[in-house]
């Protein structure tokens, strides 16, 4: 093929291209194009927002289902609990010091058994633990925390049923002699050598578990605020406000629980804030 030709050949076919380019016909199928992107990236972002202000409200709803339980276990342990556990321990020390000789005593020693009967809370963890589970992206921490909040509400219930039981039949075998209730009372060895500690062992695990009760809901309370807070400055203006309760009033009333007792547990995650 002769040289000239084919570069005739060459500019006629950039010559059409270019004509094509610059067409009614491209620039109106280009601009399609164009309009169906921007649409789908509106219709996406709306999507987003949805999804956003579904999970902030669903994670203020498990901040206020946290508050419940928590809130539940500071009066069960301010009107019940603390008190029962401290007078007990009071009484029983002073009963152990003074028969072992350390405290002297003239007449008989004289105490009260307390056996009211607590009956277990009603508290809605299972709502809660839908939402933690199914409903927020939370990460593994905060589903550990639920699972061992609803391990410590079961543990709690256990306890306080088995001290109503205990009573119930301490009440039914009234009446009892005196030395009798007294080494079942503070989980004392009896003439024969056997000693049941039944009575003490639970009360003590209440009011441990009382305290777990308070401290998981209000941890996962935490990791539930500070995740809230992430969706809203995705979410940008006009987000929900997080809730954030205020335990002031608990730490005065001295029912917060000691944050040295949670030290072992918290050690398992070592990139857990104080």
């Amino acid at each position: 093929m002769d040289f000239t030709y084919a570069l005739q050949i060459i500019n006629l076919i950039i010559d059409y291209t270019w004509q094509l380019l610059n067409s009614n016909f491209f620039t109106a199928l280009a601009g399609a194009g164009v309009g169906a992107f921007s649409a789908q990236f509106i219709v996406e972002k709306i999507k987003n927002r949805e999804s956003l202000l579904k999970e902030i409200i669903s994670t203020n709803t498990a901040i206020a289902l946290c508050f419940e339980i928590s809130n539940t276990f500071f009066n069960v342990k301010n009107q019940h609990i603390q008190g029962m556990f401290r007078e007990y321990k009071k009484i029983k020390n002073e009963f152990i010091a003074i028969q072992s000789g350390l405290k002297t005593q003239t007449g008989t020693f004289h105490f009260e058994t307390d056996f009211r009967l607590v009956s277990p809370p009603f508290v809605p963890i299972d709502k809660l633990l839908n939402i933690v589970f199914d409903d927020i992206s939370l990460g593994a921490l905060p589903i550990i925390v639920g699972s061992t909040l609803n391990r410590s509400l079961e543990s709690c219930k256990d306890s306080l049923i088995k001290r109503n039981q205990l009573i119930e039949d301490y009440r039914s075998k009234h009446p009892i002699p005196q030395n009798i209730l007294i080494n079942l009372y503070f989980g004392l060895q009896n003439e024969e050598g056997h000693t049941d500690s039944s009575y003490p062992d639970t009360l003590e695990s209440i009011y441990e578990q009382t305290d777990d009760c308070i401290y998981f809901s209000i941890f996962l309370m935490a990791k539930l605020i500070e995740h809230g807070k992430k969706l809203n400055k995705q979410y940008g203006r006009e987000a929900p406000v997080i809730n954030e309760p205020n335990f002031a009033k608990a730490i005065k009333e001295g029912l917060m629980p000691d944050e040295k007792n949670y030290e072992s547990w918290r050690l398992m995650f070592p990139k857990v804030n104080k």
